[in-house]
C-alpha cells in the first residue's frame, strides 16, 4: 500500500522534473537562435551579409565558450545557500548582455557581450533545470535521448522560422552550425551534472 502511494506521489514530481528539463533545453536553444539569426536578418546588402556572417560566427563561438566556462561554476553555485538569489541574478545579467549584444554594432563589442551572455545562459540553464538530470526519478538514458530529440526539433523549427523570415540563404549553414553547437553545450552541461569532474561538487538541489 505504501509503495503504491509513493509511486503516485513520484509521478507528479517526475512530470515537474521533465518540464524543467524541457523548458531549460528549449530556452537555451531559443537564445542561441536569436543571437545567431538576428545579425543575419539585419543584413540588407551582400557586403553587410559578408560582415554579418563572419562576425556572427566569431561572436557565437565566444557565446559557446562563455557557456562552457560557466558550466562548472553554475553547478558549484548550487551548493551554496545563496543559489536561489545568485542563479536568477546571473540569468538576469545574461539577459541584459544578450540584448546588449544584439544591439552592438562593432564585432569586438558583440563578441564581448556574447561571452557574458553565454555565462548568464549557463547559469539560467542550471537554475531552471535544477536537479532534473541527477534525480533518481528519471533514468539517464531517456533523459539524454529527450534532450537530443528536443534540440533537433527546436533546431528544425528555428531553421523554418529563419526561412519564413526571409533570412539570406547563405546564412542557413551558420544557423545550423550554431544550433548544433548549442545543442552540444546543453548535452555537455547535462553530462557534467551526472558525472562531475570533481567528486562531491555537484549536488545543487
Amino acid at each position: 500500500m505504501s509503495a503504491s502511494i509513493g509511486q503516485v506521489r513520484a509521478r507528479p514530481e517526475a512530470m515537474v522534473l521533465w518540464a524543467r528539463l524541457e523548458i531549460s533545453t528549449v530556452a537555451m536553444m531559443a537564445i542561441g537562435a536569436v543571437l545567431c539569426g538576428w545579425p543575419l536578418l539585419e543584413a540588407s546588402t551582400p557586403a553587410a551579409l559578408d560582415d554579418a556572417l563572419a562576425a556572427t560566427g566569431n561572436a557565437f563561438a565566444a557565446f559557446v565558450i562563455g557557456e562552457l566556462l560557466c558550466v562548472p561554476f553554475a553547478t558549484l553555485i548550487g551548493e551554496k545557500r545563496c543559489r536561489r538569489l545568485v542563479r536568477p541574478a546571473a540569468a538576469g545579467l545574461g539577459l541584459v548582455c544578450t540584448l546588449a549584444g544584439m544591439s552592438a554594432r562593432s564585432a569586438a563589442a558583440r563578441t564581448a557581450w556574447y561571452t557574458l551572455a553565454g555565462l548568464g545562459a549557463a547559469a539560467a540553464h542550471a537554475w531552471i533545470t535544477g536537479n532534473a538530470v541527477e534525480s533518481p526519478l528519471l533514468r539517464r538514458g531517456p533523459v539524454f535521448l529527450a534532450i537530443l530529440a528536443t534540440c533537433a526539433v527546436v533546431l528544425a523549427l528555428e531553421l523554418g522560422l529563419y526561412l519564413l523570415a526571409a533570412g539570406p540563404q547563405r546564412g542557413i549553414g551558420i544557423v545550423v552550425a550554431c544550433g548544433a553547437a548549442q545543442g552540444a553545450v546543453i548535452v555537455a552541461a547535462g553530462l557534467n551534472r551526472v558525472d562531475p569532474p570533481t567528486a562531491g561538487v555537484l549536488r545543487p538541489d
